[in-house]
């Protein structure tokens, strides 16, 4: 495996290619590629804020100041990717993210290197005040994404984190277990509160109660499929409602000093797909960005996830769109960039196991 803390001083740098590794610093001569290659796809990408101490430590106690004043992180990513259609296609070839510097205009972008040319975007993600870098965030998932989940998740180069889902209800009537998942530290920010419920009122109090624990932003969950959350009306039962669904979010932007984001499916099954219908009506409630798992509350989390149908979703609504369903390597992480046009893209069950 290849150093993943090495930090280039772009004042050193020469080249439009500035800060790729050589092959002295990405491994060893002689050893295999699984050796030299980092597996973690959150580090195919790391942009982590910049901190002077390590860049002294690191870069021998040159200045490094690139655009945005971000620290870059790089490994090289095992992958090969093969990507047709889309908003562009990508030859198949041992493949690496990397930010380059534009000396005409001061500014960073991405692009993934490949032996036949690369997609370039912008390098940082942004909804209302709240911005990171736009490489992957951690999914909202009850039950797994903890504090301690959060933090290995963010050491290993997430972008930012949701915290589990909270109960509106359980806040406003005082329950310590709902108010003690509302808690937040300052290594897992930029971080956001996902609340979920399906009456306007408590939705609206709670917002206003996690205030407190200074969210970056507030997350509403449209999109749950488990039995014990549908049944009072919550999760992806909204998406059958999408009047209460508006009621609910423009009851929640009232409260909140921070943006408000919806998650939410496809539909409720295939015969009720209204995923673009559905993120229409909750841009006009007010959200500041939506996340689309591509899959309907039907099919849980078996078949797969249907990045054309967030395709369309992206290409109906103003607001910034994430992308959420089956990323499970970098590789696929860059496919949906690539084949949704998606502004984030936002992991979850993907990469359990492997962070």
């Amino acid at each position: 495996r290849c150093p993943r803390n090495i930090v280039y001083a772009h004042k050193e740098q020469k080249g439009s290619q500035r800060g790729i590794p050589s092959a002295k610093q990405s491994g060893k001569a002689g050893t295999s590629r699984s050796q030299k290659h980092a597996d973690s796809f959150f580090h195919s990408a790391h942009l982590i804020p910049e901190r002077s101490s390590l860049i002294n430590r690191r870069s021998g106690g040159k200045s490094c100041t690139p655009a945005y004043n971000y620290e870059r992180e790089f490994t090289q990513c095992p992958e090969k990717v093969s990507i047709s259609g889309g908003f562009g296609a990508v030859q198949a070839g041992v493949s690496f993210f990397h930010t380059f510097l534009d000396d005409s205009t001061g500014m960073c972008y991405n692009k993934w290197i490949t032996s036949g040319g690369g997609i370039r975007m912008h390098p940082i993600f942004s909804f209302g005040s709240v911005s990171m870098p736009r490489t992957a965030m951690l999914a909202p998932m009850a039950g797994v994404a903890d504090r301690a989940y959060r933090l290995l998740c963010r050491s290993f180069g997430a972008a930012a984190a949701v915290s589990e889902m909270v109960s509106a209800k359980g806040l406003c009537y005082g329950d310590k277990g709902s108010a003690e998942l509302c808690a937040i530290t300052p290594e897992e920010r930029p971080m956001g509160i996902q609340l979920f419920g399906s009456e306007p009122e408590f939705m609206a109090r709670a917002a206003a109660m996690v205030q407190q624990y200074q969210p970056d932003w507030i997350d509403i969950n449209m999109g749950c499929p488990v039995h014990k959350v549908i049944a009072t009306g919550s999760g992806s039962a909204l998406m059958r409602n999408p009047s209460l669904a508006q009621e609910i979010v423009r009851a929640v932007c009232r409260e909140s000093s921070v943006p408000v984001t919806v998650k939410f499916r496809l539909g409720w099954d295939d015969t009720c797909r209204n995923a673009v219908p559905f993120a229409q009506a909750m841009e006009d409630a007010g959200a500041a960005a939506i996340a689309v798992h591509g899959r309907t509350k039907a099919q849980l989390y078996s078949g797969n996830a249907d990045w054309d149908a967030i395709r369309e979703v992206k290409q109906h609504v103003s607001i910034p769109v994430i992308g959420n369903g089956d990323i499970r390597t970098a590789a696929d992480c860059c496919a949906m960039y690539e084949q949704t046009g998606c502004d984030m893209v936002m992991v979850g069950r993907g990469k359990i196991g492997r962070a």
